[in-house]
């Protein structure tokens, strides 16, 4: 009788890394919810008692597979639960003063100026666990680079953990601190290999090519973009196509099989073709700062040069896990950070969806069915990360990722031995990269110029949508052994379900009005939905990625208005969307009409969806929502003294963030320390 066959062939190093992502989640729970990790710890006699039952089974390989999982688990739990506190524990007073010495680690730059983290920190000659993020005026650009050791005296500011109700980006950097300095620094020259590389690479590059060129190349090779005009990365974003800037598969790739082509036909040793291959690849990923991406790459490059030298069969899915596993056991707040997410469900899309994608292309040529399922592939896979952090998606993505990224990796090509001999023989750099940029050049006046904001793609939503959308994708997997008749079945009810949870999240179908408020490190968002539609209300300085995601999560990016809450940088937020709803101003002091077919309402008083609405001046509005009185204010003040609810931009801390007052019992700064607020008015009550 033939063996029946497993739903999925289960490998070991990939339940490892489940175990191990478990685990981390587990810590990051313990820390939301204020469980000891003595917990954790008390977990461990648990594992003694498998042991001791799994003794006396014969299979030890089941065993030796149980106790693994289980050690990953709470190494897990415990990594991130340490790490969460360490960054969490400060040695230094939020506000006060201190002299800083320390190294520079890393540079980079803002639509404001510049900024370095530094590292190695002592405060007052006393050594301080953590980095800072030290923003500069421009007179210290030149002066502040990679493995410089600088002093200076300046106010510090502490990084909370759990910022609006998230997880701090810092954290996964462990960059504890923040400060601004304006005059008095000091800096002394000290020698950092991948500093001075970095260093150099970017000024030959800054220094033969205009600045707009020069950014988006420095990006290119080395995944920074804190060069780059924020208006070009949105035009790569919107053209889908910005994980050029991600040094991953296509970059190091690319120079691995450069360097296994150069030392194919050649008669070395083995374990010296293995250095020669490994040691370049590691060179190239420290000049771009060791990013998420380019260390999985090359991991996976390293298993598959191990796997062949020792020769062992290579699974692409077992080296995805392994550098899963090594990237989060030395960070586990990775997990948390969208270069992980991105980078680990692209590959694993394109591991689990690209040979049952091209099969109905099997009869054209296999480079082009090589590229369309890749294509494809990594766009399906990550399309819930990039709503969840971006808010949209970009509807051309899907054909220029077909056909520019390619090309893209011949620009790439060219662009590398270009730089290459410019480094090599610098008075040739002049006449070189010019030329070996000119594509490149081409490709980003086309971006800037083509307008794909126009076919930006959103509403999709979050919560349930996330696991049974990659539902349907694991049925559609050749990795996954179910019959056709079951795959169907899967495929409909999870289509059925998505297209019954959908509208029902995106319509409010209820009587009353529920109130959403967001607060980010810029501003706040105030959204109200009924079953007449949604308004959004925006305070100053929102960005328009933020306002995306907050759409997105709510499935309200159909919008009936839209209320200012501010004066020339709330307008500029509101440019960046492609909206078709009345907008609402205060007065005629800002006098726009910048969207065509869009009405502009200068009324003080107006009622929108069963709400009256009346502006108390061009930063505050008061709302009659079913006889509550809600005032809202995007200033520091509030000109509000009786209403059942205040929801305010800082009323009352100095902190960026939204705070809420219900009559007589204030609730400050809860949305920035829980996140999203949300109240639902019905029948004139408050839940």
């Amino acid at each position: 009788m033939a063996n029946k066959r497993q739903l999925i062939n289960l490998r070991f190093p990939v339940l490892i890394i489940l175990s191990l992502i478990c685990g981390i989640l587990l810590g990051y729970l313990f820390i939301r919810i204020q469980i000891d990790l003595f917990y954790v710890i008390a977990t461990v006699p648990a594992v003694a008692i498998i042991l001791i039952l799994c003794r006396f089974n014969s299979k030890y390989r089941l065993m030796i597979f149980c106790l693994t999982c289980i050690f990953m688990l709470i190494l897990g739990t415990a990594l991130s639960y340490i790490q969460i506190k360490t960054f969490d524990s400060k040695q230094l007073v939020n506000g006060d003063t201190y002299t800083v010495c320390a190294t520079v680690s890393d540079k980079g730059k803002t639509d404001s100026g510049e900024y370095i983290i530094v590292d190695g920190v002592f405060v007052n000659g006393m050594r301080v666990g953590g980095k800072i993020k030290v923003y500069l005026s421009a007179s210290y650009g030149e002066k502040c680079d990679v493995g410089y050791e600088v002093k200076f005296t300046s106010k510090i500011t502490n990084n909370d953990i759990f910022p609006y109700g998230k997880l701090n980006y810092n954290a996964e950097k462990n960059i504890k601190y923040t400060c601004f300095v304006q005059s008095g620094l000091t800096s002394k020259y000290k020698f950092s290999l991948f500093g001075s590389l970095n260093s150099v690479l970017r000024n030959t590059l800054f220094e033969n090519l205009d600045s707009d060129t020069a950014s988006v190349a420095f990006a290119m090779l080395t995944g920074n973009t804190d060069f780059v005009d924020s208006q070009t990365v949105s035009a790569f974003r919107y053209g889908g196509i910005a994980h050029i800037f991600a040094v991953s598969g296509l970059h190091i790739g690319i120079i691995y099989g450069i360097l296994r082509l150069l030392f194919k036909k050649r008669r070395l040793n083995r374990y010296i073709k293995l250095a020669l291959c490994l040691v370049p690849l590691f060179l190239y990923t420290g000049i771009c700062g060791f990013t998420v991406s380019s260390v999985r790459a090359l991991i996976m490059c390293a298993v598959a040069t191990i796997a062949q030298t020792f020769f062992v069969k290579y699974d692409a899915l077992n080296s995805l896990s392994i550098s899963a596993v090594i990237i989060l056991i030395l960070n586990p707040l990775t997990l948390f950070s969208v270069g992980f997410q991105l980078s680990f469900t692209a590959v694993a899309s394109i591991i689990f969806l690209s040979k049952n994608i091209v099969r109905p292309f099997k009869k054209l040529p296999r480079k082009v069915t090589d590229t369309v399922g890749v294509s494809l592939s990594a766009q399906a896979g990550t399309m819930p990360v990039m709503l969840s952090h971006f808010g949209y998606l970009s509807g051309a993505g899907i054909i220029m990722n077909i056909f520019l990224v390619p090309l893209l990796s011949l620009f790439f090509l060219l662009q590398f031995f270009g730089v290459l001999i410019s480094l090599i023989l610098p008075f040739t750099a002049g006449y070189i990269l010019p030329y070996s940029t000119l594509p490149l050049k081409i490709i980003l006046s086309f971006l800037i110029n083509a307008g794909f904001e126009k076919a930006l793609l959103s509403g999709f939503g979050a919560g349930a949508f996330i696991p049974f959308y990659y539902l349907i994708l694991f049925t559609l997997s050749d990795k996954i052994n179910l019959k056709i008749f079951q795959r169907i079945t899967a495929l409909v009810c999870s289509f059925v379900f998505l297209s019954i949870y959908i509208p029902l999240k995106t319509y409010f179908p209820f009587s009353g009005h529920k109130i959403i408020v967001t607060a980010t490190y810029n501003g706040g968002a105030v959204l109200i939905k009924s079953n007449g539609g949604n308004i959004l209300i925006l305070t100053e300085n929102v960005s328009d990625g933020n306002i995306r995601t907050f759409l997105n999560e709510y499935y309200s990016y159909n919008l009936d208005a839209v209320i200012l809450l501010g004066g020339e940088n709330c307008v500029g937020a509101l440019n960046k969307f492609d909206i078709d709803c009345d907008i609402y101003i205060y007065g005629k002091y800002l006098n726009i009409q910048p969207f065509e077919n869009i009405k502009i309402n200068y009324e003080k008083n107006f009622s929108l969806n069963g709400a009256e609405f009346t502006y108390a001046d061009g930063y505050s509005v008061s709302i009659n929502c079913e006889g509550t009185e809600i005032g809202i204010c995007g200033g520091k003040y509030s000109p509000f003294d009786s209403c059942d609810l205040i929801i305010g931009d800082c009323l009352n801390d100095p902190v960026s963030g939204m705070s809420i007052s219900f009559n007589d019992r204030s609730f400050d700064n809860c949305v920035y320390d829980h996140g999203n607020f949300e109240l639902l008015l019905k029948n004139g009550n408050i839940k």
